[in-house]
């Protein structure tokens, strides 16, 4: 009797056990980001880098630790993506979150927020597997399932690679002038196709404005809702450049920008 007992017992007990696995296995499909809300910060948490890219009452998006715009289109990529993600069932249990990239070490924590600081968006991701998919959980503890949808390419930048890399973001569909003679010109559409599409290679790090040659700029060019940049003075196979609104210098490919303003530089 005493046998049959203990063995009722641990039959039970299994059962509670299978349970338990069955419903950690069945948890709630998580939330993807909601179309139409309003995110005010991105945060991509690595455990050697952490990203945050913010932005203030709808203005552009600024990386916090370069104190410079961030990438437009990559950032709406990224938001697309997260907007887009799909989840499949649950492929293993929440104690395969090491063998999957979740682990502490590996996972990419990635969290949306409104202006107000309320979370729109929470997940952990992991080891990328094929295409856009990679294995995600919302939290630890959850059960491992396969996401697809943002570029894990996107989650592994560093805050560098997320600065705006365009003189212009936005382009010159509203036309495009330059300053010559002491008066500004509007340059012909076909002329500015080439001025409007430059972007920088990098950025310059300890060049003191002053000595830029922006005193004497090649090419001073602006579109007509404010945006503008000064091409100051050649270094090597570079040009120096200064963005109105940002602190960062830039530098071009000399022979881009002079290939591009040949024919308006009087």
């Amino acid at each position: 009797m005493r046998a049959s007992h203990a063995v009722f017992l641990a039959v039970f007990v299994l059962a509670l056990v299978g349970l338990a696995g069955l419903r950690s296995w069945r948890a709630p499909v998580p939330a993807r980001l909601m179309a139409g809300t309003e995110p005010a910060r991105i945060e991509v948490r690595r455990p050697r880098e952490d990203l945050i890219i913010s932005r203030e009452a709808g203005g552009p998006w600024v990386v916090a630790r370069q104190n410079d715009l961030a990438d437009a289109e990559s950032v709406e990529l990224l938001l697309s993506g997260l907007r887009s993600l799909s989840f499949g069932p649950p492929v293993a249990s929440s104690e395969a979150g090491l063998a999957s990239g979740l682990g502490p070490a590996d996972a990419t924590r990635v969290r949306v927020l409104d202006e107000a600081g309320r979370p729109l968006f929470d997940g952990l991701f992991g080891r990328r597997l094929f295409g856009r998919s990679s294995y995600f959980r919302a939290r630890d503890g959850d059960a491992v399932r396969l996401a697809t949808g943002p570029d894990p390419e996107l989650l592994l930048r560093s805050s560098a690679q997320w600065r705006e890399p365009r003189l212009l973001p936005g382009g010159c569909a509203g036309g495009l002038e330059i300053f010559a003679r002491g008066a500004w010109i509007a340059v012909p559409p076909d002329a500015a196709t080439d001025l409007c599409a430059l972007r920088a290679s990098h950025w310059a790090t300890g060049t003191p404005e002053g000595l830029a040659g922006f005193d004497r700029p090649l090419l001073r060019a602006r579109t007509p809702d404010g945006r503008g940049f000064t091409v100051g003075e050649r270094r090597g196979g570079e040009r120096l450049v200064r963005v109105d609104g940002r602190t960062s210098l830039l530098r071009i490919p000399a022979a881009s920008i002079e290939a591009a303003a040949a024919d308006l530089i009087p």
